[in-house]
């Protein structure tokens, strides 16, 4: 499978039916198809039409396989620890089909569940807010169907239901299993389309700081949380986007020397042709980038036509002064002085003169050139350019 966007599924569970918008799910096998889908979000909708989300706490890695039992617990946590020993060891929570063993059990150690299940057991660690555990059953994202169902049928109202939203995982991310006993807890923003809660606060907000010290996972959050804008929400790593969504991300380290210069824009030294030394405004990283952006964001309210005849334009540019070395070849205007292009670059032409005493050097922008051989319009040219 690609890195095109996959189709999102909705999964509908209440205390008596599971249902769900990918016409491949099916209650007879929660096994196998389980590890193939990433959980994207879920929430649960009581009789009132209230709908509620998980609380993270620090830590926890958000829509992994385990989001969905979690949130059970969170809504039902009072009546579940509630439950006497007994009871809570008979707890449904997995039957991977209608005649597969039901496995139970909602325990309050690591060996505990494992001395009751194999030792090769995935679970759940859910954490109370009085510092409790609880450890049960949790594999693939359907496994704890069972579970959910049967907190809603002892628990909650006649129209309560929890909703999953899911997707398939890119063929990479089917390789990558998640290391499920190590999950911890996170605080979480309301979802809006997301995969990283950031993702949300960074939209509203248009800046975040991570604090912390070195090695403590800030720079691969930043990453997790471009790609997961970038992907609209699809993925959350960055080696999954395309080449073209990568061009939308720019990483940048800063040090003690680093300035303003470096970052906006400031008065760079140059050497001029004859060897002299002078000085050229030029953009920092984050003004290219910015002018990238804008870029982006005009050719997204741009007609298909009005693309393709800039793109034809600056095709016609490029294979010009691609035939040009720069510096050497000798150009001649129609009255025949002499001049060579001695330097390009993104916005502009540098024009050397060697016969003009007065003015030796000149700068053409590429934009306005662009924009003149886009318009279509005939000019009256007095010193045209030729090889």
């Amino acid at each position: 499978m690609s890195n095109a966007k996959q189709e999102k599924y909705e999964l509908i569970i209440t205390a008596n039916s599971v249902t769900s918008t990918d016409d491949r799910f099916s209650m007879d096998d929660l096994g196998k198809p389980g590890d193939g889908y990433k959980p994207l979000d879920s929430y649960y909708i009581n009789t009132d039409g209230e709908i509620i989300r998980r609380k993270y706490n620090k830590g926890e890695k958000r829509n992994c396989n385990q989001t969905l039992p979690r949130l059970a617990f969170q809504i039902f946590e009072r009546p579940l620890v509630a439950l006497s020993v007994d009871e809570k060891e008979n707890f449904p929570v997995c039957q991977y089909t209608p005649n597969h063993e039901i496995i139970r059990g909602i325990y309050s150690s690591v060996e505990a569940i494992k001395q009751a299940h194999r030792t090769s057991l995935q679970y759940c660690i859910y954490n109370c807010g009085d510092g409790k555990q609880f450890f049960f059953h949790s594999w693939g994202i359907f496994s704890t169907i069972m579970f959910v169902q049967e907190c809603l049928r002892r628990f909650g109202g006649n129209a309560d239901k929890f909703i999953l939203i899911y997707r398939e995982k890119d063929k990479k991310e089917a390789v990558q299993p998640e290391n499920v006993e190590n999950i911890i807890d996170e605080q979480v923003m309301e979802f809006s389309g997301y995969i990283n809660p950031y993702s949300n606060e960074l939209i509203v907000s248009k800046n975040i700081i991570f604090r912390g010290a070195p090695g403590t996972g800030k720079t691969y959050l930043a990453k997790e949380v471009a790609a997961d804008i970038i992907s609209n929400g699809y993925f959350s790593d960055y080696t999954l986007l395309s080449e073209e969504q990568k061009k939308q991300i720019e990483f940048i380290q800063f040090h003690p020397s680093y300035d303003y210069t470096d970052f906006v824009e400031g008065i760079r030294p140059i050497i001029n042709n004859d060897g002299s030394m002078g000085f050229e405004l030029q953009d920092g990283v984050f003004k290219k980038f910015i002018t990238r952006a804008k870029k982006n964001y005009d050719d997204a309210h741009k007609t298909q036509e009005v693309i393709e005849k800039e793109a034809s334009v600056q095709e016609v540019i490029d294979d010009y002064f691609s035939k040009i070395e720069l510096g050497i070849d000798v150009l001649k205007t129609i009255r025949g002085t002499e001049f060579y292009i001695s330097d390009i670059n993104d916005n502009r032409i540098k024009i050397t003169i060697p016969e003009n005493t007065a003015t030796n050097n000149l700068t053409l922008s590429i934009d306005k050139l662009s924009k003149m051989l886009e318009s279509g319009q005939e000019f009256t040219i007095y010193n045209d350019v030729k090889q």
